[in-house]
């Protein structure tokens, strides 16, 4: 098994576990701590180990919110859409290219 699945199902039992609105309220939490080190960044106090724990903690609350709110396979069409439309931003002369898709 590799981590996304892992991920995926710690997710599941995690949401089986403490409920829907129990994980939300979570997300919403750790994506908030993650805004906030934005802020402390600004002001010169976030390093990169503060940075290491914030993204992982939002990066491991992602299958949560993919499983509340959509299916994978969704957005895994979308991951690949927007990559195809940076990747051509990245080639194009100006670097622009419309971003309302």
């Amino acid at each position: 098994m590799n981590h996304t699945d892992q991920i995926f199902e710690a997710a599941q039992e995690a949401i089986d576990q403490w409920g829907e609105e129990g994980q939300e309220k979570l997300a919403i939490g750790e994506i908030g701590e993650l805004i906030e080190l934005f802020g402390k960044q600004v002001q010169g106090r976030a390093d990169s180990d503060q940075w290491a724990d914030e993204i992982a903690d939002v990066y491991i609350l992602l299958p949560t919110l993919i499983l509340l709110h959509t299916d994978k396979s969704k957005v895994e069409d979308r991951v690949l859409h927007k990559l195809e439309r940076l990747e051509r931003m990245l080639e194009s002369k100006n670097g622009t290219v419309d971003t309302h898709d």
